[in-house]
């Protein structure tokens, strides 16, 4: 029940529309589903990382990330900003054939791994939401921990894989001009995202 009960939280964290999304989309786009997969566990291993804190310290954390909010907040927002106009740039530079087979390599799958579980870990205030939600599961040993955990992972990568698919699908539909206007829509979405943030 731990397990099932961990799985559906994490699932329906991920499946909400946010930076993390539109970057697995951005990557599915440009390189293909093994680098939108790649980018898709590097989401949940940033969601697993900080399920882990949730779990094991989060009691001891949480007063200082409170403490600290607003200024992790602001953090994290300008790291988006600059991420999200890097990618603007480098979509409309389009790709070229070489560049393709760069991306095609396991240094960029292992890029979009690194870039999408540093983007999911800048705003550790995912913290507070698993542990609001661990009183939930009633856990009573450690080895429950370990299953919380495993829940929680596996149905955020579910989501973020389902959403690698569909970039994965996106780039074969659209033709090569769509997917780059696709690529700078996504990146203009995290930053979006980020200054919304900022001003609200």
């Amino acid at each position: 029940m731990i397990f099932l009960k961990a799985l559906v939280f994490g699932a329906t964290l991920a499946i909400a529309i946010g930076p993390i999304a539109l970057l697995i989309i951005d990557h599915a786009t440009r390189g293909g589903l093994c680098m939108g997969l790649s980018s898709a566990l590097g989401a949940a291993s940033g969601d697993l990382t900080y399920a882990l804190v949730a779990l094991t310290a989060g009691a001891r954390v949480l007063p200082v990330l409170l403490q600290q909010s607003a200024r992790i907040q602001v953090g994290a927002d300008l790291v988006l900003i600059v991420f999200g106009v890097w990618m603007a740039w480098s979509a409309r530079k389009g790709l070229t054939a070489g560049r393709m087979e760069s991306i095609a390599s396991g240094t960029s799958t292992m890029s979009a791994f690194r870039t999408t579980y540093a983007l999911t870990v800048i705003n550790p205030l995912t913290v507070i939401a698993f542990m609001a939600f661990t009183p939930q599961l009633g856990m009573r040993s450690g080895s429950a921990t370990l299953v919380a955990a495993a829940g929680l992972f596996l149905g955020s990568l579910l989501i973020q894989v389902g959403i690698a698919l569909g970039g994965s699908v996106l780039k074969h539909a659209l033709s090569s001009r769509a997917v780059h206007l696709l690529n700078v829509v996504s990146a203009g979405g995290i930053v979006a995202f980020a200054l919304i943030d900022l001003v609200w």
